[in-house]
């Protein structure tokens, strides 16, 4: 169950152990390698301002582990371009505004 926060429930113990039992490179290319890479690919595509801040906004909000329900419903909020480019990720952040 979801806190209020909004967060995602916490791993079962089986979860946990499974994880902990993997090789390392298997871990990080099942569990965070995947996302990782879909968020670069917006990366380099919208070049903001704070790669990092970008980065990691597009990691929390497109987390696999959220709840379903959680995420906008298709058509809210959605980029006219996500429609149109399946498997595509929508962008995690309005582009930065300009430094002064």
């Amino acid at each position: 169950m979801a806190s209020e926060s909004g967060s995602p429930p916490p791993p079962s113990d089986q979860e946990m152990a499974e994880a902990k039992a993997m090789p390392v490179r298997q871990y990080l290319e099942t569990r965070v390698v995947p996302l990782l890479l879909q968020g670069m690919q917006r990366l380099v595509i919208e070049r903001p301002v704070d790669p990092v801040e970008f980065l990691a906004k597009y990691l929390t909000d497109n987390n696999p582990r959220k709840k379903v329900e959680e995420k906008p419903k298709e058509g809210e909020g959605a980029p006219a371009d996500a429609a149109a480019a399946p498997g595509a990720a929508a962008p995690a952040a309005p582009p930065a505004a300009p430094a002064k």
